[in-house]
């Protein structure tokens, strides 16, 4: 039950950064068709990222890499923190570009999914704490 919750907060939150960097960095409007398009792409990107992360988080039952990742406890947030910044100041670091054909300033996908995962997977695989026998 908590993976499920997990899992759609990974995804409301997800979906709410999706729609939040396309209204900061939306070059151009593509007409109605674009507006009722954007929150379903948003969706169905963050359904993806969420069932990469729950994948990629059966790792996690390695025992020495669940000790490892439940050591990190809410630290792992920082993972969130650092993807934020990557997408927010991308234009900075010349990760977003401007397209000659259709003056869009875009991403290379495989950096903007790669902050998009590194965003999801620390909420859906939020390091549960273990009470140690004291």
């Amino acid at each position: 039950m908590r993976r499920l919750v997990q899992a759609l907060i990974g995804l409301v939150i997800g979906w709410l950064v999706c729609m939040v960097e396309y209204a900061f960095c939306a070059t151009a409007y593509g007409g109605p068709f674009t507006i009722l398009m954007l929150p379903i792409m948003a969706f169905v990107l963050s359904i993806l990222a969420v069932g990469a992360a729950l994948v990629v988080g059966l790792v996690l039952l390695i025992p020495s890499v669940r000790d490892l990742w439940s050591r990190t406890g809410y630290w792992s947030i920082l993972l969130c923190v650092v993807a934020v910044l990557v997408l927010i100041s991308a234009s900075k670091l010349g990760l977003r570009k401007v397209d000659p054909i259709s003056g869009y300033k875009i991403m290379s996908p495989w950096v903007w999914s790669l902050c998009f995962f590194s965003f999801v997977f620390p909420i859906v695989n939020l390091p549960k704490r273990h009470e140690h026998d004291g």
